[in-house]
């Protein structure tokens, strides 16, 4: 425990997790998105129902192209939920 925090460790067994790593999850079914930077992976296997894009967010990623990825789902989701 640190300040009164509990810490946790990592499970890497997890095939998602990944120490130094976040992992953003684009609320997408497949085909809503076109990802031409092929920064996206497959996670329709896991237990969400709507979600079917994520990308691991590392120090060395292109952030302009994740958040370009980002804007295209909001786009996606802002115009079916009219």
């Amino acid at each position: 425990m640190v300040n009164g925090v509990q810490s946790c460790e990592l499970d890497l067994t997890v095939p998602w997790l990944r120490k130094g790593t976040i992992e953003v999850v684009l609320a997408a079914k497949r085909g809503e998105i076109v990802d031409s930077y092929g920064i996206t992976y497959d996670i329709s296997n896991r237990k969400w129902s709507s979600e079917q894009y994520a990308l691991m967010l590392k120090p060395d990623s292109n952030f302009d192209d994740i958040m370009d990825l980002i804007r295209r789902t909001y786009r996606a989701n802002k115009h079916t939920k009219k």
